[in-house]
């Protein structure tokens, strides 16, 4: 558990986190329609700050890396429910009985249309734009074509919108 020196300094982190995410994440939405690759860099800054402070609420050490994939499955190990009530967000803002074809989101076109789910969707998003933070950060070192659909920005929210459902667990500050 640790000492009560150290559990002041993480609630003093999660002081200095929480605003961090919540600031992005606004930073973002606003700069999403001008600006699309500083917009997609900032959700997914706030996605890792959020999905950090989903995996830390149990005063444990804090917990390292960008990939937002690896530190969701991080978050459906640690507590099982969080991935369905996530899931279940993201889908309620689909809305109901949703349906998107595979290709628009693959760029890879069949013979045969696949339409798939709101979870199906979310699933190839959060595989291909698991990395967005760092490949954004340092995007001209590496040219090619960015493209960019702001389900990084849409995640963020669905996690805050979890931690403040769940406010209790996730000892929030604001």
């Amino acid at each position: 558990m640790g000492t009560k020196k150290e559990k002041k300094e993480k609630t003093n982190l999660y002081a200095f986190i929480q605003p961090q995410a919540e600031a992005a994440l606004r930073m973002a939405k606003t700069a999403r329609f001008d600006e699309g690759g500083i917009a997609n860099m900032l959700g997914a800054f706030a996605c890792e700050l959020f999905l950090k402070i989903i995996l830390d609420s149990d005063e444990s050490d804090m917990t390292e890396g960008h990939d937002l994939k690896v530190l969701f499955g991080k978050v459906c190990e640690k507590f099982p429910i969080a991935k369905e009530q996530i899931l279940s967000i993201y889908e309620e803002r689909k809305g109901p009985n949703y349906l998107i074809l595979r290709s628009n989101i693959t760029m890879v076109c069949s013979r045969i249309p696949e339409w798939i789910t709101a979870r199906q969707e979310f699933e190839i998003k959060l595989d291909r734009d698991r990395l967005v933070f760092i490949n954004l950060r340092y995007f001209y070192e590496k040219p090619g074509i960015l493209r960019f659909d702001d389900f990084v920005i849409e995640f963020a929210e669905v996690l805050k919108e979890f931690i403040y459902s769940n406010p209790n667990e996730y000892k929030l500050l604001w």
